[in-house]
């Protein structure tokens, strides 16, 4: 496959009460991106329904070497979501590199060039790995945490999962942006290794906040993790979603069937067993054909739409057949 290099590059931003932030990181990041390499470069800024007047500063404010945007929602939506707004918008203007970051100032658009030689190198998910943390101890411990974690499941050799700048190409983003939702943004590098994906990690210095407040608590690598699990449940089960609930289902039903049976014994040697037993046995039956119904549907439903990515396939002529004579 022939690796191109990016010409158009997009700049995604999340924000939510930023106004002050962005005021200082939109001149800073023009400034990288007009020695970024790329011919065209655009800036999407996502206002989740602030109430600081980011939007309003986002207007008054323009840029010298890329277009600027602005898209804005009534009521909060989340992170994730606004990325996948922001990612649609810049594929549908054709950008070939999509770059994501935060609106606090705290990565520093200094590193994009980096990301952008990563990315014409072939890689097609670029995490920028903070060095140093500008974070309190307490955040710093969870995250270091979440990201062990998330190497011992996974296998990942990633160390900075939770950063929130990262690179794509433009058949990552492709493939990518339905899985931004709720709060699967943290555990996209999973998603991509997933999905066949090179992904690699440029170094990045980190800086501290100036302006407005953290949306997230200490907690947030906790939360992380339900995310992790609702990715491996979909990694293992995406092709074949019947397996897990069936074959939850039929060892239920099995498993309950045998302890009915040794309650019969046991009743007819005249050793009973607890009253209850006998109306909840039945009761786990039911439930165990419920799931392995369950089961059926979801590979009916799967079947049917087919609409999910579930792999990357190239397709790369190797050899040219000759005409006969």
């Amino acid at each position: 496959m022939t690796i191109l290099p990016i010409k158009h590059l997009a700049v995604l931003i999340p924000a939510r009460n930023e106004a002050g932030s962005l005021k200082t990181l939109l001149p800073e990041l023009d400034d990288a991106l007009r020695f970024s390499g790329v011919q065209l470069a655009s800036v999407y800024i996502f206002d989740d329904a602030s109430s600081d007047g980011t939007a309003e500063v986002v207007k008054g404010l323009s840029l010298t070497s890329a277009q600027l945007f602005l898209l804005h929602s009534r009521v909060h939506v989340g992170k994730a979501f606004g990325l996948q707004q922001a990612m649609r918008s810049a594929l549908e203007a054709d950008a070939d590199g999509l770059l994501m970051m935060d609106g606090d100032g705290q990565d520093n658009p200094a590193h994009i060039r980096e990301i952008v030689a990563a990315l014409d190198s072939g890689t097609d998910l670029v995490n920028a790995r903070r060095l140093n943390r500008e974070h309190s101890a307490g955040k710093r411990l969870s995250s270091r945490a979440f990201n062990a974690s998330v190497r011992l499941i996974t296998g990942l050799k990633v160390w900075d999962i939770n950063s929130g700048m990262k690179g794509f190409s433009r058949r990552a983003a492709e493939q990518l942006a339905p899985y931004l939702y709720g709060e699967l943004h943290r555990v996209i590098l999973v998603i991509a290794v997933s999905l066949g994906f090179i992904v690699g990690e440029v170094a990045v210095t980190n800086r501290p906040r100036t302006a407005g407040g953290s949306k997230y608590g200490i907690t947030r690598g906790w939360k992380g993790l339900l995310d992790l699990v609702t990715v491996q449940f979909l990694i293992r089960f995406r092709s074949r979603p019947g397996h897990f609930f069936s074959g939850v289902g039929a060892a239920l039903v099995f498993t309950t069937l045998i302890a009915w049976a040794l309650s019969f014994f046991a009743l007819a040697t005249g050793d009973e067993w607890e009253p209850m037993l006998y109306f909840l046995l039945p009761t786990l039956i039911i439930f165990g054909i419920v799931l392995i119904s369950i089961g059926f549907l979801s590979e009916l439903v799967l079947f049917l739409s087919q609409g999910r990515p579930t792999q990357v396939v190239d397709l790369t002529r190797v050899q040219t057949s000759k005409r006969r004579r």
